[in-house]
């Protein structure tokens, strides 16, 4: 494990299935505090064997990082687990792909189509096979099932 140095705003954590890599984002329910210039729409994510920290810009206010479970052979040939990551913000989910060097958002997906229209992702869970991610949301009856394979709702 390496040593590295992130913006303390950033208040959550998330580990990859095999601990290879964390993600921190800001959490807007803890209430944010700035200091020096910060993007509030990236999450930082970390190669814990390294120290290697890559911004990805995600969305407003993230909620929630899912995980898929899928394995995958990085450059030094070693096994991973956890090919992708969800990252649930504030009227969408936005895709990282983490067999990517460095990684690298890869899909979108707006929860609404109407910019007035706040959509706050709350319970999510991503099938075993990593193909489908199925969303709740605050105060309404809506569930959304998103495709990852064909990118779409």
């Amino acid at each position: 494990m390496s040593a590295f140095e992130l913006n303390p705003s950033f208040s959550q954590f998330k580990f990859s299935p095999d601990g290879a890599l964390g993600v921190a984002f800001i959490s807007a329910d803890e209430g944010i505090s700035v200091s020096g210039a910060l993007n509030l729409t990236e999450v930082a994510l970390i190669a814990l064997e390294t120290g290697d920290v890559d911004h990805v810009s995600v969305g407003f206010a993230a909620t929630e990082v899912l995980f898929d479970e899928v394995e995958w052979v990085d450059s030094l040939d070693r096994t991973r687990t956890g090919s992708r990551a969800a990252v649930l913000s504030q009227s969408q989910v936005a895709i990282v792909d983490l067999t990517a060097e460095p990684p690298a958002l890869s899909v979108v997906f707006p929860l609404t189509l109407d910019q007035d229209q706040e959509v706050d992702p709350t319970g999510a869970a991503l099938t075993a096979d990593g193909k489908y991610l199925v969303i709740g949301t605050v105060n309404t009856a809506d569930l959304y099932v998103l495709d990852l394979e064909d990118q779409n709702i």
